[in-house]
C-alpha cells in the first residue's frame, strides 16, 4: 500500500550515519556547508547545538531522534539543511547529500516506533530512504524546552 502525501514529488536525499533520509524540497530553504555549532545546555538531546543564520539563532537538529546524542563531531564537510517547522527555522544535520529524486509514493514503515521521526519511506533503486517529518521533529514540550534553552544561551 502506498500513501500519497500531497507533497511535491521532488525529494532531497541525504544521509546521517547509516540512515538515508528524504525531505520534501518544498520545506527546504537552502543547503549550506556545516559551520561551527555552539553547544546549547538544556536543549533536547538530538539538538546538536545552535548556529546563527542571517542574525537569527537556529537550532541544528539530528533527524534521528532515537540516536539521542550526536555520535560524532560536526565536520566542515557536513551539510546543514535549512528548513522550517511551523514558526521555527531549523538546520538538519547531514553527513552526505545524495541528490534529488522525483517520487510520489510514500510507503508506510513496518516499525510503528519509527513513526516518531519519519512518516514513511521511499523505495529507491539502491535502497530505502526514510521520509523526514520536519514539522514533527519537535513536540510542543520540546519546542518549549528548546525556547527556554535558547533564551539562556
Amino acid at each position: 500500500m502506498s500513501v500519497s502525501t500531497g507533497a511535491s514529488e521532488l525529494w532531497l536525499i541525504f544521509e546521517t550515519g547509516e540512515d538515508r533520509w528524504a525531505l520534501d524540497v518544498q520545506v527546504v530553504e537552502r543547503v549550506v556547508r556545516a559551520v561551527e555549532v555552539t553547544h546549547c545546555p538544556g536543549a533536547p538531546p538530538y539538538v546538536v547545538g545552535l548556529i546563527r543564520v542571517e542574525g537569527s539563532v537556529v537550532p541544528v537538529v539530528s533527524p534521528n531522534r532515537e540516536a539521542g546524542v550526536l555520535e560524532r563531531e560536526v565536520f566542515c564537510g557536513d551539510y546543514m539543511i535549512l528548513s522550517r517547522t511551523g514558526e521555527r527555522r531549523i538546520a538538519l544535520l547531514a553527513e552526505r547529500l545524495c541528490g534529488t529524486v522525483g517520487y510520489s509514493k510514500v510507503l508506510p514503515t513496518e516499525d510503528p516506533a519509527a513513526s516518531l521521526e519519519n512518516e514513511g519511506m521511499l523505495n529507491l533503486e539502491d535502497g530505502i530512504a526514510l521520509v523526514c517529518k520536519v514539522g514533527q521533529l519537535l513536540t510542543p514540550e520540546e519546542e518549549a524546552q528548546l525556547t527556554g534553552a535558547v533564551s539562556i544561551s
